[in-house]
């Protein structure tokens, strides 16, 4: 293979590491928004729940 080959393929492999890596990043970030909105749920109702409460 030629110098110019080489570094297409080079070239190739990492955009597809970039897009692997992008998509990876992108589940993490749809795991992470759902947990957040399951904690403040949560936050939500424990709050309910100690305004039963009265000292």
């Amino acid at each position: 293979m030629t110098q110019i080959s080489e570094a297409t393929a080079e070239v190739t492999r990492n955009i597809a590491r970039v897009n692997q890596d992008t998509d990876q990043m992108n589940t993490g970030s749809v795991q992470v928004d759902d947990s957040a909105k399951q904690l403040s749920k949560l936050a939500a109702e424990l709050n309910g729940m100690l305004g039963r409460f009265k000292i």
